[in-house]
């Protein structure tokens, strides 16, 4: 069975242009995995969310930092994996397939230019 995988997006006062193509691109590399993506908006002075049905959108009424908003998105996570995500990130097309392949490994991952080999 495919394990759910929970992507957290912790944001505050991003350019939207920037926040909405990561998003993009995080929907556009996982549509072969189950997936939910969390979006915490850490208090932005313009509330930021994006409109997508497996997108779900938290957000402090005030900034509570960016690791305790990461927090808060994993409280609210459903997934098997939990994947942590900043809002101005790219992705290569296989980016997740190789990060998968990882994750009973016992492995913490984290880097975006590692060499996952």
């Amino acid at each position: 069975m495919q394990r759910t995988i929970s992507f957290i997006v912790a944001v505050r006062d991003e350019p939207r242009d920037l926040f909405e193509a990561t998003i993009e691109g995080l929907l556009q590399t996982s549509t072969q995995y189950r997936r939910e993506i969390i979006v915490v908006d850490d208090g932005s002075q313009i509330p930021q969310s994006v409109e997508h049905p497996d997108v779900t959108t938290i957000r402090n009424s005030e900034s509570i930092g960016s690791a305790r908003s990461r927090r808060t998105g994993a409280s609210f996570a459903t997934g098997e994996v939990l994947v942590f995500l900043d809002p101005h990130m790219n992705f290569a097309p296989d980016w997740l397939d190789r990060m998968m392949i990882h994750v009973n490994s016992g492995s913490l991952l984290c880097a975006a230019w590692w060499d996952w080999e």
